[in-house]
């Protein structure tokens, strides 16, 4: 089960039923790292040890009582005499949630190289959506980012991220699904509409006959602010260039990728996005689906 534990000023930070008793018995702050530009927190606390004040990060203890766990002793000396040599990272890139699934032991590059977006709300998970004006909520699961919705509330945002966070630890993935809050149906914009195929939100706009394709998006919001910039520049007189269509595939989860030239292959299950790889025919791509899907116990279509 996931608890969360409510900082001195005010945020909150995530943790597991089995380490929520031992770290509850401090104050924790939760503050600003301020080695890195984007805006992010780290939980740390104050406490004595022989008679001299000190500090730890919530982070660190919580990875030294998983490896006391597995009665590793001598790990657990390296760890703690070497703190620049072993890295804690954050899977999800949010400081503030410090759960045992989201913490993973890296070398310094690999630390380096974990960069996320910044953090615009003070609970785990959910970041505020610019172009929406709405909460997004989302999750990392096996490796795969799952969107759970936008929200007009920031706490309905947090509570469906914490119920994802439960039927992880159930290993209930599989029920994921029914807590997503999907996009409706039909746009109220002019120009937006929604792609069953992609399950997107598809832009175009219509001038003199002609019709623009603008693209994919994720969001009906963002949809529509693409359809008013490429207003904005057909009345400047300017002109909109038209990207030429890619090779479509007969193949259910298989699309053309014009950067390397190759065909994609990826499928959908549980609302969880599984990139198979890319493949030189389309084929060969679809064959891999069909493996990826076996190996793994999943359906053979969706």
């Amino acid at each position: 089960m996931v608890k969360d534990i409510l900082t001195s000023n005010g945020l909150r930070t995530l943790v597991d039923d089995i380490d929520f008793e031992y770290l509850n018995q401090y104050s924790w702050h939760a503050k600003k790292d301020k080695s890195i530009k984007r805006e992010n927190y780290y939980v740390q606390c104050s406490y004595i040890i022989r008679k001299k004040l000190g500090t730890g990060r919530m982070h660190r203890i919580i990875m030294s009582r998983i490896l006391e766990e597995k009665k590793n002793m001598i790990k657990v000396n390296e760890f703690l005499k070497n703190p620049d040599k072993y890295f804690i990272d954050h899977i999800d890139g949010n400081g503030l949630n410090n759960r045992r699934s989201n913490l993973r032991i890296v070398s310094p590059r690999e630390n380096q190289q974990n960069r996320h977006h910044n953090k615009t709300s003070k609970y785990p998970g959910v970041s505020w959506n610019i172009i929406a004006k709405k909460w997004l909520c989302r999750i990392q699961i096996n490796g795969q980012r799952v969107h759970l919705g936008l929200f007009e509330d920031e706490m309905e945002a947090y509570q469906t991220y914490l119920k994802a966070c439960e039927l992880i630890e159930n290993n209930e993935i599989n029920k994921i699904e029914s807590i997503i809050k999907h996009p409706k149906l039909t746009s109220k914009y002019r120009g937006v509409n929604w792609s069953k195929r992609t399950k997107k939100w598809v832009a175009r706009v219509y001038r003199d006959k002609i019709t623009y394709y603008l693209g994919y998006f994720e969001d009906e919001e963002e949809a529509n602010f693409a359809c008013k910039v490429a207003h904005r520049i057909l009345e400047e007189g300017n002109e909109i260039s038209i990207p030429q269509r890619q090779p479509t595939s007969k193949y259910l989860g298989i699309g053309y990728d014009k950067y390397s030239e190759k065909w994609r292959a990826k499928y959908q299950k549980n609302g969880i996005y599984y990139n198979v790889g890319l493949f030189k025919t389309e084929k060969e791509a679809h064959n891999a689906i069909i493996k990826h899907k076996r190996e793994n116990n999943h359906e053979q279509y969706q």
